[in-house]
C-alpha cells in the first residue's frame, strides 16, 4: 500500500514538473546584440566597428541572467544588427561568457536594420504561435520604434519591452522599460514567469 501511494505521488511530481517546464518554455526573450548584450559604445565609428569585430565586452550582468533564465525553460534569440563577418568574433564572446543562445540571427550585408529585425521578429512570432516574448534593447538605434511597431502589431504576444537609454535626448516611451542592469529585467520578467508568486 506504501508503494502504490509512493508511486502516485511520484506521478504526480513528474506531471507538475512538466507542465511548470511547458508553462516557462511559453517565454521567448528576443535581444539585442550591441549596447545590450555587447559594450559597443555609441554611434557607428571606427572605434564601434572595431568593438563590434573584435572586442568581446559584455555587460557582466546580462550573460548571467540569460544563462539562470534558459535554465528555467526561457529561450533566448540573439537579433542583431552584426553581420556575418563579425560572426565569428560573436560566437567566441559567447564562450568566453559561458552562454550560448538558442538562436543567433545576424543581417545580410546589405539589408536596412529595420527590415532584418522587423521581418525577424514577424517570422519568430508566427513560428511560435502560443510563446510569449519580451524584447530586449537600446535606444541608440531603432530597437524601441521597432519594437513599438511589433507591440501594436502583436498586443498579445509581448509581454514587455526593455530598453537600455544610452541617448539621453531620445526619450523612451513610457509604455517600454527602461533598464540599465540585469536586475531591472530580473524583476519584471520574474514577476510575468511566477504571477502567482
Amino acid at each position: 500500500m506504501k508503494s502504490i501511494f509512493l508511486f502516485i505521488i511520484c506521478i504526480f511530481l513528474l506531471s507538475v514538473n512538466k507542465n511548470f517546464a511547458q508553462k516557462q518554455n511559453d517565454m521567448i526573450i528576443i535581444s539585442d546584440m550591441d549596447n545590450t548584450y555587447k559594450k559597443t559604445k555609441g554611434f557607428i565609428g571606427l572605434i564601434d566597428l572595431w568593438n563590434i569585430f573584435f572586442t568581446k565586452k559584455s555587460y557582466d550582468d546580462i550573460p548571467k541572467l540569460y544563462k539562470n533564465l534558459q535554465a528555467q525553460g526561457v529561450k533566448i534569440y540573439m537579433l542583431t544588427n552584426q553581420t556575418k563577418f563579425s560572426r565569428k568574433n560573436t560566437l567566441k564572446q559567447f564562450k568566453k561568457d559561458g552562454f550560448t543562445p538558442d538562436t543567433l540571427i545576424v543581417r545580410r550585408l546589405f539589408e536596412k536594420g529595420v527590415k532584418h529585425k522587423t521581418k525577424n521578429i514577424e517570422y519568430l512570432i508566427s513560428k511560435n504561435e502560443t510563446s510569449k516574448y519580451v524584447l530586449i534593447g537600446d535606444n541608440l538605434g531603432e530597437d524601441s520604434e521597432i519594437y513599438q511597431s511589433m507591440e501594436k502589431k502583436y498586443p498579445d504576444r509581448i509581454s514587455a519591452i526593455f530598453i537600455r537609454p544610452l541617448k539621453k535626448k531620445k526619450q523612451v516611451p513610457q509604455e517600454q522599460y527602461k533598464y540599465t542592469n540585469s536586475e531591472d529585467i530580473r524583476i519584471v520578467v520574474y514577476s510575468l514567469m511566477y504571477p502567482d508568486k
